[in-house]
């Protein structure tokens, strides 16, 4: 049964998710991906059934569904298996979507575990180029293979050779202990180390927490992780908005001179968003405040929270658009997984800002939609916006988020 929809703010929001819906046939996605393909419309199809009920959202999801699958089963399509990110989001999203109630789609006990091991041969081969990217690398397919224990008996191997092909590439100075990815710095011709949770340190310290908590090889990730904090606490500098540095944090960094050096500091720059910025060392501190026991984490992470939510302008926060990479939107993604972890005020009344934010966006965004070639796409387009719609619209809690890290 499709859940009730809250009734705040629920026909602002209703119309422009009608709207969006109604653009939505015009922008076919060209990729079968989750983040900018149909498997990100499956997750936003599936979401808008489950808060509506309309059966023709669920029959939107299954073609695209039955696409994703054709195209996986198809021979000339049989080298996607191994594009990171297809199967692990594949699976995870089969996943959340059965958490949630909305449907039971099982693939069969073989099946899984056969993409289980094509998931731990291509991450295997990832980690090995020092790969640790969320998105397009080893890191989504660990976020993925956690959630394997216990259903199939191989995973904690997998996991456990994973990390010792993690550790081989480890950089571990006085300064704490951090990881190159290779995907990134190719893109961006660089050497910097990048702290984000799409391409960085951020996202493999979720991971890694994540696998902690799980109870898997936790004296082997403990001090990786200790170590990880360690250098991300290092490179904490004051803001200096008089200067125009809000950030507490870089999003990358050049080991090679000090923090405070001019070239090092113009990468604490301000954009804060789900990919990277000050809200995801935030929920990594409190993540491993909770899951590690280092409560001293708490005090620097409201403070560092708190003072995100002051940073309105464009300037202090680099949103100028509603998508859910580094737009609006993703801060209402961002606030809602901080008042998961730590429920203050100031987090929920940054949410319902940013979510207003995020309407007065809309307009612009249908209006550019046919010509933007990010549209179709969950991370940068028009789902993702709607998504977080559909979420703050439904007054259940979702899981579609674990697929973000959050």
């Amino acid at each position: 049964m499709p859940a009730t929809a809250s009734f705040t703010a629920e026909k602002n929001l209703s119309a422009y998710l009608t709207e969006g819906l109604n653009l939505l046939p015009q922008l076919p996605a060209t990729d079968i991906s989750l983040f900018s393909g149909k498997l990100g419309h499956v997750l936003l199809y599936a979401y808008t059934y489950k808060l509506t009920g309309e059966e023709g959202h669920w029959d939107h999801a299954m073609t695209c569904l039955d696409e994703v699958l054709d195209k996986l089963r198809n021979p000339a399509g049989s080298a996607l298996i191994s594009v990171p990110g297809v199967i692990p989001c594949l699976c995870y999203l089969l996943q959340v979507l059965s958490t949630d109630g909305i449907t039971d789609i099982d693939l069969g006990t073989d099946t899984l575990r056969q993409l289980d091991e094509v998931v731990f041969r291509n991450t295997q081969a990832n980690l090995q180029d020092r790969n640790i990217d969320f998105l397009y690398g080893s890191v989504g397919a660990l976020n993925y293979l956690s959630t394997r224990l216990g259903h199939n008996p191989a995973a904690a191997g997998y996991l456990r050779i994973l990390l010792q092909d993690l550790l081989a590439h480890k950089v571990e100075d006085a300064r704490g202990v951090r990881f190159y990815n290779s995907h990134i710095n190719r893109m961006n011709n660089s050497t910097d180390m990048n702290l984000g949770l799409a391409h960085g340190q951020c996202g493999l310290l979720l991971v890694l927490l994540k696998l902690y908590e799980a109870g898997t090889l936790q004296a082997e990730i403990r001090p990786v992780a200790t170590g990880m904090l360690r250098y991300l606490l290092s490179l904490q500098l004051p803001p200096e908005p008089e200067n125009g540095y809000h950030s507490f944090f870089p999003a990358r960094f050049d080991d090679d001179i000090a923090p405070s050096d001019p070239l090092n500091r113009v990468k604490y720059n301000n954009r804060m968003g789900w990919c990277y910025g000050d809200l995801n060392v935030v929920l990594v501190l409190y993540r491993a405040a909770r899951i590690l026991q280092l409560p001293h984490l708490v005090a620097l992470a409201d403070e560092v929270g708190a003072y995100t939510c002051t940073r309105r302008t464009l300037e202090a926060s680099g949103i100028e658009n509603a998508h859910i990479c580094h737009g609006s939107a993703s801060l209402v993604m961002c606030y809602n997984a901080l008042l998961r972890e730590m429920p203050l005020a100031c987090y929920s009344e940054a949410k319902k800002y940013w979510l207003h934010r995020t309407t007065t966006y809309l307009d612009e965004e249908y209006r550019q939609a046919l010509t933007n070639k990010h549209a179709p796409g969950l991370l940068m387009g028009i789902p993702g916006m709607l998504l977080i719609l559909v979420t703050e619209m439904l007054d259940t809690p979702t899981s579609w988020e674990q697929l973000f890290l959050f």
